[in-house]
């Protein structure tokens, strides 16, 4: 019970005091069991899900093997690999992406 009572302070001395009263609000009515709560509940489930993949179409990780460094899966038009995360989290990692925005550049370091 301490932990909450200092997460509630800690929160409204980094909230403006509208937003604190606004979420302790929000905070009250999930607490319910009506259909208000029950979508509050549902909306704090689905909050921050991912709604759908794409590949960058010039974004390209240059490493050794990817493998060896973020998950990765292959792309549903073709046999390349791609990588799980999104583009910051891969540079925040630390490897090198190059966004190239030539077709040609592309062709010739596929070949290489």
């Amino acid at each position: 019970m301490r932990f909450l009572i200092r997460t509630e302070k800690k929160l409204s001395s980094e909230l403006r005091s509208d937003d604190y009263s606004n979420a302790m609000e929000l905070k009250k009515l999930s607490n319910g069991d009506d259909l208000q709560a029950e979508t509050i509940n549902q909306a704090r489930v689905l909050e921050g899900s991912l709604r759908n993949v794409g590949v960058h179409a010039c974004g390209v990780i240059i490493t050794p093997d990817i493998t060896n460094f973020v998950p990765i899966a292959t792309a549903k038009d073709s046999a390349l690999y791609v990588t799980q995360y999104d583009n910051s989290v891969v540079e925040n990692a630390g490897l090198l992406k190059m966004d190239f925005l030539g077709l040609k550049t592309l062709t010739l370091i596929k070949d290489t």
